[in-house]
Parts: C-alpha cells; sequence; structure tokens
C-alpha cells in the first residue's frame, strides 16, 4: 500500500470540492459536539486556526458549545485529524453490527450461509480497524446517520460476496469492501434534511456532492488505497450515464466499480423509498434482463443469488382476488408500453439523424437499455399478451409465477421509458442547433409520452382502490 501525504492548507493541487473544503469545519463537527453527550470527544491535539491561533487546547471536550467556537475558524488541520472518541467502533464491534444486520432478513441469512465467509468477513472487519481515522468516522457514521447506516452494511457486505464469486485479485477485495462501507461518509458533513432534498434543487445539489466529499476524505487517510477513494466517488452512477456526479456510463468502467453500482441499485430495490420494496427472489427477471444489457458476471451472480431466495415469496395463486388484480393490470399496462416504446423508436431515428449522438450519450444509452429489455423478453409481444389474456381467463397457479415475472419486467421496462422521457425533456433546453429544429417533434414527442405515463399510473380516488405492484407482491 502506498502512503497518502497530508495536506495542508495552503495545498492549491488539491482544492475544496463543490464548496467543500476539508480544513473549514462543517456539520461534522456539529455532530461531534452532539456526539460528545454520550461518547466523550476529546482534542487530541492543540486545535489552531490557519492563522495559527489557538482555538482550543488539547484535551479539551468537544462539547456543542465548542464546537460553536470551532466552526467559526479555518483550520490548519482537518478537525478528524485533532480529536479522538473515548468509545470507537472497533473490527469486532463491526463485525457484530454484520451479523445483527444479516440476521433480520432470512434471504440475508440464506446467501451468508450458502456462499458467504464468516471469517472472510471478520478479517475485512479487523482490515478497517487498521485506520484509526476510518475507525472514527464509522463510529459517528454508525451514530448520527442510522437510516444510512444499514446501507454501508449492506453494500459491503454483498460487495465483498460478489468481489469473491467473480474471483477479483485477492488485492482488490478488501479494497471493494471499504469503498462500499465509507462511500456515503461524506453525508456527515452536509445537513442532515439533505437526506429529503426531493424538489429542492438546492438541497439536491449539496446531496450530489457527497460521493466527492467521502473521496476527499478516504484520500487523507493515510496507507488507504487511492482505489478506495476512486471507487466510492462512482457508486451514484448508472449505467445509462444519467447518475452523478460525473454522469458516467458504469460499464466502462473496470468490474470492482460496477460491482459498487449494482449493490446500491439492488439496495434501493430492496429498500428504498422512490419505489416499491421487493424481495430478493422477485427480482430475478430484473437480474436475467441486466444480464443482457450490463455486465453479464455481475447480474448472472446477482440472479444466481435471487434463485436461492425464492422460497420465501407469497403465493399468489392462492389469492383467487389478487392474481385476477395482477394479470389485469398487466393487460391494461401492455398496450400503453407498446405505444410509449413506439414513440422511442420513432423519436430516437430522427435525434440520431441529426445529432449522430453528440450530446445525447445518456439518451442513446437509456434508448439501447429500452431496446434489449423489449426484444430479450417478449415484454410487448402479441405472443404474450394472447398468453396473458389466457393466464386471465382460467387462472392456472402454475402460471402465477411467471406472471410475477412478466409484472416486474413491465417495471423494469417503465422505469426505463421514464427515465428516457427525462433525458428528452433536457434536450428543450440545450443551445444545440440541430437539437433546435427538433424542438416542435421533441415537444410534441414528451407530450405524448407524458399523457401514457399518466395513463399508467392513475390517481385512485381511494388509497384503497389503487392498483400497485407492491400490493400485488406483498405477502399480505
Amino acid at each position: 500500500m502506498s502512503s497518502v501525504n497530508q495536506m495542508s492548507p495552503s495545498d492549491s493541487a488539491n482544492p475544496p470540492v463543490d464548496g467543500y473544503d476539508r480544513f473549514l469545519p462543517d456539520e461534522y463537527t456539529r455532530r461531534l459536539g452532539k456526539i460528545n453527550e454520550s461518547n466523550r470527544v476529546i482534542a487530541s491535539s492543540d486545535i489552531v486556526n490557519a492563522s495559527g491561533a489557538l482555538v482550543v487546547a488539547k484535551g479539551t471536550e468537544i462539547s456543542a458549545n465548542v464546537a460553536e467556537k470551532i466552526l467559526k475558524h479555518r483550520l490548519n488541520a482537518s478537525l478528524e485529524e485533532q480529536i479522538s472518541l473515548t468509545r470507537s467502533m472497533s473490527g469486532d464491534d463491526l463485525h457484530q453490527e454484520f451479523k445483527l444486520f444479516l440476521e433480520l432478513n432470512e434471504d440475508y441469512q440464506k446467501l451468508h450461509s450458502n456462499f458467504g465467509n464468516d471469517q472472510l468477513l471478520h478479517d475485512l472487519c479487523r482490515y478497517y480497524a487498521n485506520y484509526p481515522l476510518l475507525v472514527q468516522k464509522m463510529t459517528v457514521f454508525a451514530a448520527e446517520m442510522r437510516t444510512e447506516f444499514p446501507r454501508a452494511l449492506f453494500c459491503a457486505w454483498l460487495a465483498q460476496l460478489l468481489a469473491v464469486r467473480l474471483e477479483l485479485p485477492e488485492l482488490e477485495r478488501p479494497q471493494i469492501f471499504l469503498a462500499a462501507l465509507f462511500q456515503d461518509i461524506g453525508l456527515l458533513h452536509l445537513p442532515s434534511n439533505v437526506l429529503h432534498a426531493a424538489g429542492n434543487p438546492a438541497l439536491t445539489k449539496m446531496y450530489s456532492s457527497h460521493p466527492l466529499i467521502s473521496a476527499t476524505f478516504l484520500k487523507m487517510v493515510p496507507y488507504v488505497p487511492e482505489t478506495i477513494a476512486s471507487l466510492a466517488r462512482i457508486h451514484h452512477e448508472d449505467f445509462e450515464g444519467t447518475g452523478f456526479p460525473y454522469e458516467v456510463a458504469v460499464q466502462k468502467l473496470p468490474v470492482a466499480s460496477q460491482i459498487l453500482v449494482a449493490c446500491n441499485l439492488l439496495y434501493e430495490y430492496m429498500h428504498g423509498t422512490d419505489n416499491p420494496s421487493f424481495m430478493l427472489g422477485q427480482l430475478r427477471p430484473v437480474f436475467r434482463v441486466f444480464s443482457s444489457i450490463y455486465h453479464r458476471g455481475v447480474f448472472s451472480e446477482l440472479f444466481t443469488f435471487a434463485s436461492v431466495c425464492t422460497q420465501s415469496l407469497p403465493d399468489i395463486a392462492s389469492d383467487a382476488d389478487r392474481y385476477k388484480a395482477l394479470v389485469s393490470s398487466l393487460l391494461f399496462k401492455h398496450p400503453f408500453l407498446a405505444r410509449w416504446f413506439k414513440e422511442v423508436q420513432v423519436i430516437t431515428v430522427k435525434l440520431w439523424e441529426v445529432t449522430k449522438g453528440k450530446n445525447i450519450g445518456s439518451l442513446m444509452n437509456i434508448a439501447q437499455s429500452i431496446r434489449i429489455t423489449v426484444s430479450s423478453t417478449g415484454v410487448l409481444s402479441e405472443g404474450m399478451a394472447r398468453w396473458v389474456s389466457h393466464v386471465e381467463e382460467t387462472l392456472p397457479p402454475e402460471a402465477a409465477e411467471e406472471m410475477q415475472d412478466i409484472l416486474m419486467l413491465q417495471w423494469i421496462l417503465e422505469g426505463l421509458l421514464s427515465r428516457y422521457l427525462v433525458c428528452l425533456e433536457s434536450l428543450l433546453t440545450q443551445a444545440d442547433p440541430g437539437l433546435q429544429r427538433l424542438h416542435p417533434e421533441i415537444t410534441k414527442t414528451v407530450d405524448e409520452m407524458t399523457t401514457l405515463r399518466e395513463h399508467l399510473c392513475p390517481e385512485a380516488e381511494d388509497d384503497e382502490d389503487a392498483l400497485n405492484l407492491e400490493s400485488l407482491f406483498s405477502d399480505s
């Protein structure tokens, strides 16, 4: 491992990241003042400002009042390097957190039993404990970010499972483990309300900076391989190039990067607030499609994992009303999705003819994903529609699982189509002369797609009448 030299406030080669300056105390300072109420935080050295004046003497307890005092100064070193916690999350403590996390989910227990190695997980936790600054930050993160800490555990655990299954070099395995564990550590430096940034452009921009803050912190930790920071930096990218902070298509990056993005994607599917929450076994058709579109190895392994967990899926065939509702929803959505797909085909060809792909890379990537999804699954074929109509008439129990898979495929496709619509709308703000000539057609297509989306997601007058994916899949 190579050493990472300490930075000073005068280092012009490392400018602040999107308003984050690690020598300028921020929300992390306030969090330390709060933590001090239950876990004493002590200045391990004199805390001096950038002008050389003493701010806090060594041995001082970092209370809330002292934290506010520190916030008034730019320091000559990062605050993390100048404090210590009375109690810290050791490697054994972290391993215990993993065990408790896995015990909460039957599917995770199955995966860990079939594919995991508890000794390896324990060794990785001890590897983490070699870095005091990482230990400090994770101790605070676990206490302050209770909703995000499970994501860190999930992604780190799943990333090391995939790294082993895909036979990544042994040197890379602890690196991807730490990158997944610390990918969101930058959130500690931002106000808590950034976790609820939807609809607020200023908060959204602030939230989007946290991967860069995480990477900046990881780069400053002595002897931590730079690969860890590089991996953490891209965990919110996606496979079409519409993520952040770089809008890079992840399939162009190394396998380790794709593993990290896939882990976060899976966490959103299972625990996110923007989608229905799925059980792992329900996601088999998702992984089957994604293995055709993206990195075959990563998603083939996830398909294998999901296949182990099908025994815990709800038996929808035993509830005739719910089974009927599921099949009816498939038939209802089919023509709207088919029309939406046709709109994508037509406008994509026109955009390509005008731009030859210039300035529309993300949109073309999404169009490619849509095309492969449709062609590889037959989800919009007339044969599929006829089969579903037949199932609606007789509701054969043996077809229930297939109907659930088709519903998942429709959900995948609808999500891709919605992302295409967002990208298409964004083209209306571009100054490209070719795109401007297409503005009338783009506007017309956006309006038609928006209408189709509204048909697919009608507002129910009564919540009890709302037909949604989660209610069809739930075990209640």
